[in-house]
């Protein structure tokens, strides 16, 4: 898993 953008966190996870 990359880089995705969460609307629900409003910040960037990697490998999560």
């Amino acid at each position: 898993i990359g880089q995705e953008l969460h609307p629900q966190y409003g910040t960037k996870t990697s490998a999560l």
